[in-house]
């Protein structure tokens, strides 16, 4: 979830939602961003209909940092999941950098 919204806000730069915001996770997200300056909360009019949560995804892209820090979650920018490791259960992940495995 988090990498998937993270690739649209930062690479994909959708900033502009089709509807109104109803997903806990991302109305936080844009109430931190607001708070920063870089996203407005109101509810929008449009001929195709009503949406919401309109931001700067560089703001979007600092309040997803400060978030997963929050949550003690360790961020590795430009690592990618190399392979699973599974037995009966999930036991870990290989990721690869640029320096290797």
């Amino acid at each position: 979830m988090v990498y998937t919204l993270w690739s649209i806000v930062t690479a994909g730069r959708l900033t502009k939602p089709t509807g109104l915001v109803n997903c806990g996770l991302f109305w936080e997200m844009l109430q931190r961003a607001a708070r920063q300056g870089g996203a407005d909360t109101r509810t929008h009019e449009a001929r195709w209909g009503r949406y919401a949560g309109i931001f700067d995804p560089e703001t979007m892209e600092r309040v997803m940092l400060e978030m997963l820090q929050e949550y003690g979650v360790e961020v590795l920018l430009r690592a990618h999941v190399s392979d699973v490791l599974m037995g009966t259960e999930l036991s870990g992940i290989e990721i690869t950098v640029k320096s290797g495995r």
